[in-house]
């Protein structure tokens, strides 16, 4: 275990919260110990056990480690504590059901409060430096929400705009004067435990007093998780009973993710004793009709209500969380999950959905196979082209598995995320392996002799990371076969499906061949093939075949084909320098940001030093960087009145950086600060090039560049390829890095925004140039400061400016 640096214990590591926890950090390398002794099959019965989420973890992650054991066993609890030194423990454990508690109260308030009480004393003893997230409830305040003035409207319970609450109820509400709930009492208990051992003993810990938690992990039962019951009853036709209120009380729900998200927000950056309301808040919250009507809609299924007068004891008849206190303190943190983005996790990815959805998906696929079989066919015999008969392969993405079925492998393996898909497809070949797991994902000790990618990088979040992790399951014989549907039919295949005439997909990555030829490369893999297949995708006979030969024959006319496609293989192992780097930020007016963009540089080889450049800033930027200098001592201000424009920021911090290896970073991390890893490594395996971010690879986050100007950049991408004879698809991405030897190579005028001076330099020093696909990103906080007509007319200047450098000057000497 000595190669881990992180450990984490999870209590209650088989339930919802639980298993979402373990599957987080997992998945972000750390070690994870978890305790869970099943003891939800004995609150619920057969449908509430967490016996298949525990087995599932085991199997899944070599980093986790199950416990049977119960957080009221103090010995039990002391030797987890002195065989791991935690640096972080998650405690979701818990007797979770009000109408439970009231039949057993002993046991309830042993499980909440005096579980926890011995998990706090094992951490002040035993690893007092570690980090304490207790997941507490909305029921510690009892039933005083039901005093707020609430308004009855057609489906749901409100309050008005002008109340204090309207937004939610904040941690301000008191926990005195109301009915709680024995469940609500047991866990004010912890809460309040929890609290006092970190203001008390100065212990790290944190309260998340949550609203309605749910997800597809959520077993559903009656008793817990009304979400997941209430899809769970409308896809089974099970009659659903709503217990008072006319079905108008407002439930706030918060995905499992999106908490688990703000754990580790708070991991980063800990408090003492500190207590958060955590719900979906005015972002996810609905009603029980309107919670009705958008899963009937969903699912096609319809609900079997009926009303009872008598509503639960301590049920809340509107409950909206405020999660204002978090953001203040977390302000990078955000939602991924809105009311119907939940409800449809649930619908779709529960393991009560999955004979449901898994049939009903798949009989729409099939449909569209064998409307558009022709092309299906064409597609599958491109990879027959590459791959003989048994052989070991892997297909990442497009998991059905016809195409690795017309493969005839001796082994074949599929990796997927949907697993409605992968469920169908385990029926329909069960003898491949069919993974649920992410590309960027993969692990395997398999090795492959081919991976298959059938149009499935056109999906991708980030395809460099999928080809980096493929390398680790291939030999170097080993070949990789990637199709990807051509940009120049984008408006062909939207009409199409306006039509009904192809199926509807989400938004594509839209990969040039170029484009995806350099990302392919910079993987570290070598190009052996690649070209165009398909230009007419309907059967005629004799017609269609005749075409397609011709097309893809034809150099000139083959780029016009709806296929594009790549065989490569692992290149050489790569020497890789250890090289010092400098992170230059020049900004203006970005006291929003600064303190974020500096926490969020990565260490970056053998030193990492930051340059941040306060470009006459009128806000309190210079003040915020001043302050954290105290915490990073690696952290340097070069700041100076009045504002001097972006350029002249470039130049000083070029100027004050001392490290190998130079990088630009803008302070609105519009360009995520962890993707400078990647600039880095190819400097440090390609040697002297400059490394361009391009922001027009990746589909990016909605009104990051605005139309006007995306236009612009595109026109002037063009213009600058033609200067430089190299493709340059983005000139003005604020991400750039080079060697500082080769800086010195370069004129710097300080005018402008410094990428003209860096690219025009690059090029009259034969400084190659390789682009860099980063994902762009809204600002988190803060104004651009890009003015679309003055800034057009600066560019049009430098292709001018570029032309006499590039082109003329070096015609006359």
């Amino acid at each position: 275990m000595a190669k881990y640096k992180k450990y984490v214990l999870v209590t209650g590591s088989g339930g919802l919260i639980g298993s979402e926890s373990v599957h987080f950090f997992c998945e972000k390398g750390f070690y994870v110990v978890g305790i869970d002794n099943n003891m939800r099959e004995y609150y619920f019965g057969n449908e509430g056990s967490t016996k298949g989420s525990v087995k599932q973890l085991v199997n899944t992650y070599k980093n986790y480690k199950h416990f049977n054991y119960d957080i009221r066993d103090l010995d039990k609890i002391e030797e987890v504590f002195k065989n791991y030194k935690f640096d972080l423990i998650i405690h979701t454990a818990a007797q979770p059901s009000h109408d439970w508690a009231a039949k057993e109260p002993h046991t309830d308030f042993d499980v909440n409060a005096k579980g926890t009480l011995i998990l706090l004393e094992s951490l002040r003893k035993f690893a007092p430096e570690a980090i304490f997230i207790f997941t507490s409830t909305n029921k510690v305040y009892g039933d005083l929400p039901n005093e707020l003035p609430l308004v009855e409207q057609k489906t749901r319970y409100e309050i008005e705009r002008s109340h204090p609450f309207y937004n939610g109820i904040d941690e301000t509400m008191s926990i005195d004067r109301s009915t709680h709930s024995l469940f609500g009492v047991s866990k004010a208990a912890a809460d309040l435990l929890v609290q006092e051992y970190g203001r008390y003993f100065n212990l790290m810990t944190g309260v998340f007093r949550g609203g309605c938690l749910t997800g597809s992990g959520h077993a559903g039962t009656q008793q817990h998780g009304f979400l997941s019951y209430l899809v769970k009853s409308i896809l089974t036709g099970k009659k659903y009973t709503i217990f008072g209120y006319k079905g108008k009380q407002v439930r706030d729900n918060i995905h499992s993710y999106d908490l688990i998200n703000a754990f580790h927000h708070f991991y980063q950056n800990p408090r003492q004793g500190e207590v958060y309301n955590m719900g979906g808040g005015r972002f996810a919250n609905a009603s029980i009709l309107e919670a009705i009507e958008k899963i009937e809609d969903l699912s096609g299924k319809k609900a079997m209500i009926e009303y009872s007068d008598q509503n639960r004891k301590g049920d809340h008849i509107w409950y909206i969380s405020s999660v204002e206190k978090f953001k203040s303190h977390y302000p990078t943190w955000k939602y991924e999950y809105d009311i119907d983005a939940t409800i449809e996790d649930i619908v779709k990815n529960s393991a009560f959905s999955k004979d449901i959805f898994s049939f009903r998906i798949t009989k729409t696929l099939d449909y569209w196979k064998e409307r558009n079989w022709y092309f299906h066919n064409s597609l599958k015999n491109i990879f027959k082209s590459f791959v003989p008969e048994g052989t070991r392969v892997l297909q990442v993405g497009y998991g059905l598995g016809d195409i690795l079925a017309g493969l005839f492998p001796e082994s074949g393996v599929s990796v997927d995320t949907d697993k409605n898909i992968l469920h169908s497809a385990s029926r329909r070949y069960p003898h491949f392996t069919f993974l649920n797991m992410k590309p960027e994902d993969i692990k395997l000790k398999e090795k492959f002799d081919y991976v298959i990618f059938p149009n499935s990088v056109d999906h991708f979040y980030d395809i460099q990371t999928v080809l980096e992790k493929v390398k680790k399951v291939i030999s170097n014989s080993s070949e990789i076969i990637i199709t990807s549907l051509n940009p120049k039919w984008e408006i062909t295949l939207s009409i199409l499906e306006r039509l009904n005439l192809k199926r509807a997909e989400p938004p594509k990555n839209w990969l040039r061949m170029p484009d995806l030829k350099n990302i392919v490369e910079l993987s570290s893999y070598k190009i052996i093939n690649s070209g165009y297949k398909i230009i007419l995708p309907v059967h005629i006979p004799i017609v269609s075949s005749l075409i397609n030969r011709i097309f893809e024959k034809t150099k000139f006319l083959s780029s016009f084909c709806l296929e594009q496609y790549i065989v490569a293989k692992k290149s050489q192992v790569e020497k890789t320098k250890k090289l010092s780097a400098s992170v230059i930020i020049p900004c203006y007016n970005e006291e929003e940001n600064i303190k974020t963009c500096v926490e969020r540089v990565p260490k970056l080889g053998t030193a990492t030093e930051i340059v941040v450049v306060d470009d006459g800033s009128k806000d309190k930027t210079a003040t915020i960087v001043k302050l954290l200098q105290k915490k990073h001592k690696n952290l340097k201000l070069v700041s100076y009145k009045p504002n001097r424009g972006k350029g002249y920021a470039i130049k000083k911090g070029f100027e004050a950086a001392t490290k190998d290896v130079a990088m630009i970073l803008d302070a609105d991390m519009a360009a995520p600060p962890e993707e400078l890893e990647r600039f880095y490594d190819v400097l440090a395996k390609k040697g002297e090039v400059l490394v361009n971010g391009t922001r027009l690879i990746y589909p990016m986050e909605d009104q990051a560049m605005r139309s006007l100007n995306l236009f612009g950049n595109l026109v002037f991408s063009w213009i600058f390829t033609w200067l430089l004879g190299t493709r340059i698809t983005d000139t003005l991405c604020g991400t750039k890095a080079l060697f500082k030897k080769d800086l010195k190579k370069i004129k710097l005028t300080g005018k402008s925004w410094g990428d003209f001076d860096l690219l025009f330099g690059a090029g009259e020093n034969k400084i190659k140039i390789m682009e860099m696909p980063v994902h762009y990103q809204k600002r988190v906080a803060g104004k651009s400061k890009m003015k679309a007509f003055q800034h057009g007319l600066t560019l049009a200047k430098m292709c001018v400016v570029g032309w006499w450098r590039l082109k003329f000057l070096p015609l006359i000497h």
